[in-house]
């Protein structure tokens, strides 16, 4: 005799019992908690210190002339809380007035909807299996108040020493028995010794960080359409022969989004930072241009204009760390000319050429008043520009190193070392001993680091030999730079002068926002809350390992706009944060 069994008819399911179905959902959302509780966590970015990489509360403006859009934070607040904007910004008695980015239109807007910070997903604890690497976005407890939490950028490891020396991050390990934890000389001449010393190194992003931070001052491709009787806008290049002379004729510019020379002699074109030949052009829509335009290269953000920071008050460093770009079109018949990008900055002149299938990176001394020095070949590799085609061509001057990209790979690299004492005597023409010591009166108390208008600008040209040639796409970006400033009326932000280098101890990290002009981060903290003192570390200026929560990797939720009725992100600013 066989077993009986039973079995559920093949139309029906079995059923699960409440207890079965209440155990799954408390199942779920326990792996749900831990998860984000240990894993990954969402965070919205509640200022503008890392803008505009990562956005807090924000207005979006658009230029009708460009159709480019930018953010500017919030000019408004509710009961004086500066993370608590007001959901419309601008009335009839205090409007926004704004400027393009781009142009330089003024714009006066009323009722501008605030969008919400970007939201992000954190790797939670990421830090527990490996150490945090140099330049990583990360999210940590406020030491001066572990309740709010803050996302900056990471600049300083554990045991090194620190220095922000012209808008770049330098470091150095102390030997052993150096005495490292004992600030620097109390004199501030005798401390300028300690950034001459042979061992600092320049701290280089990698090329996924830098491609991420490129701030762009100026992009041909947004040039404004002309319109009827109105005068065609006139941006920053200026076509000039090879003796520096204007060539109207073999350059056609104005107006135009590409820029074409057809000639055949040795030409240039030349950045023009002191916007001389803007003049109040105006445009149909009422728009107007600023009656003298400045295209100075600096460390100044549109996201920070406001009525308390207006559009030219504050005075803004100057920054040479900058990558040329344009899509170079050369004609179909005879021979590919030879096209340069060249950045003057710091004493030398740094050019990128292509000429003869070879890619070269070359320096020369070119200080001012000086004869220039030979051109010095620091690396070579092979490209060309294709005839009859549009080659993308782009260099950097970055970190103290030179790339030279063709379509988009990079063909040519080098880097030159100095110190922070030479950065300084380059970068400004003054021995940095001269320009901390509070007895010379030209640099007011001994201020001069912390001062812009001890330090050059850049100069920037596209050279070109043989035609013809059109230039399309032409652009202009600037790096991130760390500003130095002042901590209170005596004492300069940490890092930024010898006498405030900061030396971290095992489990210190020194973090900087990418909107450094507008960031409370390391450069500007006192010391921590007072737990945090007596537990963990009383030095201020720095995050405690066990206050860092996770390293920021995935915008996951752009901003909103605020007056939504349904929430939709911005699909296309979804990105992995580098």
């Amino acid at each position: 005799m066989g077993e009986t069994t039973s079995a559920v008819p093949a139309h029906e399911s079995p059923k699960e019992s409440v207890k079965e179905t209440l155990i799954s959902i408390v199942i779920a959302f326990v792996l749900a908690f831990v998860f984000r509780g240990f894993v990954i966590e969402a965070f919205v970015i509640p200022t503008g210190s890392m803008a505009p990489t990562l956005m807090g509360a924000h207005m979006r403006f658009r230029s009708p002339q460009t159709g480019e859009t930018w953010p500017v934070g919030p000019w408004f607040l509710r009961g004086g809380n500066n993370q608590d904007p007001a959901p419309f910004q601008g009335d009839a008695a205090s409007p926004v007035v704004v400027h393009d980015p781009m142009t330089g239109a003024r714009r006066e807007e009323r009722q501008v909807p605030i969008r919400s910070g970007d939201r992000i997903l954190v790797l939670k604890y990421l830090y527990a299996l490996r150490e945090p690497s140099r330049f990583d976005v990360v999210v940590f407890k406020n030491p001066s108040n572990t309740g709010e939490n803050y996302i900056k950028r990471l600049i300083g490891l554990p045991g090194e020493q620190v220095a922000i020396v012209d808008g770049d991050v330098f470091t150095r390990r102390p030997a052993a028995g150096e005495g490292s934890p004992t600030p620097p000389p109390a004199d501030p001449v005798k401390a300028a010794e300690g950034w001459a010393r042979s061992d600092w190194k320049i701290a280089r992003k990698p090329a996924d960080a830098a491609r991420a931070v490129w701030q762009t001052v100026f992009d041909s491709a947004l040039t404004p359409p002309t319109r009827g009787e109105q005068r065609p806008f006139r941006g920053p290049w200026q076509g000039v022969d090879g003796s520096g002379a204007v060539a109207s004729r073999e350059w056609a510019i104005e107006g135009r989004a590409s820029y074409a020379y057809t000639g055949m002699l040795p030409a240039r074109l030349r950045w023009n930072s002191a916007g001389e030949f803007i003049r109040d052009l105006r445009f149909a829509s009422g728009g107007g241009y600023p009656a003298a335009l400045s295209w100075a290269i600096t460390d100044r953000y549109a996201y920070d204009e406001s009525y308390r920071i207006p559009y030219d008050a504050i005075a803004y460093f100057p920054v040479s760390d900058v990558r040329l770009r344009a899509g170079i079109e050369v004609g179909s018949d005879g021979t590919p000319p030879e096209v340069a990008a060249v950045v003057k900055a710091r004493g030398y002149e740094f050019r990128g050429r292509i000429a003869g299938g070879e890619a070269l990176v070359e320096r020369r001394s070119a200080a001012d008043g000086a004869e220039p020095g030979a051109w010095e070949v620091m690396s070579r590799g092979a490209a060309a520009l294709k005839p009859g085609a549009i080659t993308d061509v782009e260099f950097w001057h970055l970190d103290q190193s030179l790339w030279l990209l063709v379509g988009g790979k990079r063909v040519a690299y080098a880097e030159y070392d100095w110190t922070p004492a030479e950065r300084i005597r380059q970068a400004t023409g003054h021995e940095l001993a001269r320009l901390v010591d509070p007895n010379e009166p030209r640099f007011g108390s001994g201020k001069g680091l912390i001062d812009p208008r001890n330090f050059e600008g850049p100069r920037l040209e596209w050279h070109v030999s043989g035609g013809p040639v059109t230039f399309h796409r032409v652009g202009v970006d600037r790096d991130l730079h760390y500003r130095a400033a002042m901590f209170s009326a005596t004492t300069a932000a940490w890092a930024t002068t010898p006498q405030t280098t900061i030396t971290l101890g095992p489990d210190e990290f020194f973090v900087c926002g990418d909107n450094s002009p507008q960031s409370q981060d390391s450069r500007l903290w006192s010391g921590p809350e007072a737990w945090v003192e007596r537990l963990i570390d009383g030095k201020p200026g720095v995050v405690p390992r066990r206050l860092m929560l996770g390293k920021a990797f995935f915008v996951y939720f752009p901003a909103l706009a605020g007056t939504n009725p349904i929430p939709m992100p911005d699909f296309g600013r979804l990105r992995f944060i580098r």
